[in-house]
């Protein structure tokens, strides 16, 4: 069975994942602290959790923002990554850490919204993971997604209400509530809408 797994990077996000009949297996929301930040090592373990659980499932990653014109650009930065997994047969959490800091580093002086430099270095460590895994993975704007599976859907619409009516289309079965929440989650809603973009990208 081939599993398809999409990562909402946000403070509020999620993973969702789906097998290759479209069904939800998996969703959770990201990891965060008592003190409501990601920490690094609670993403690495979820990841690896994941990966062992559901044998090296295909990812979709929602695309960072666009990086200010004087850095590198983030597919830059994803394919040194790349090059040095290959090159060396494994990395370390201190190398992508140092790697993907200038995604934050870059952000931090362009934008003081905290959610946009928290997607920041989350997606940085997010994408070095993945890659250090050597999973497959596409990076996906949400636009990309958005027109694989919420094209029938009205567009004036507000966005998370767009997608969760897409999302309960799919899954009418499914509440996409996490643990003692009440209504469903915006970043698991949007996770598996991801996972489900990838695998009709994949075409499985």
């Amino acid at each position: 069975m081939t599993y398809f797994l999409g990562i909402d990077p946000g403070l509020n996000g999620g993973f969702g994942i789906v097998d290759e009949n479209a069904a939800v297996v998996y969703f959770d929301k990201m990891p965060v602290t008592s003190s409501k930040k990601i920490a690094p090592d609670l993403l690495w373990d979820k990841l690896t959790t994941i990966e062992d659980e559901f044998n090296d499932p295909i990812v979709g990653i929602e695309k960072l923002l666009s990086l200010p014109s004087d850095t590198r650009t983030t597919t830059e930065l994803v394919k040194e990554l790349q090059i040095r997994v290959e090159t060396m047969g494994a990395i370390n959490r201190e190398e992508i850490r140092f790697i993907f800091a200038q995604i934050y580093a870059a952000l931090r002086k362009t934008d003081g919204r905290v959610g946009t430099k928290t997607m920041g270095i989350n997606w940085g460590y997010l994408v070095g993971q993945l890659a250090a895994m050597r999973v497959r993975f596409e990076i996906m704007a949400p636009r990309q997604w958005q027109s694989v599976v919420l094209k029938h859907i009205e567009r004036s619409m507000k966005p998370k209400d767009r997608a969760l009516t897409g999302a309960r289309q799919l899954w009418p079965k499914e509440n996409f509530i996490v643990g003692k929440g009440r209504t469903p989650h915006d970043g698991v809603v949007d996770a598996l809408l991801i996972a489900e973009a990838t695998r009709r990208t994949f075409k499985i």
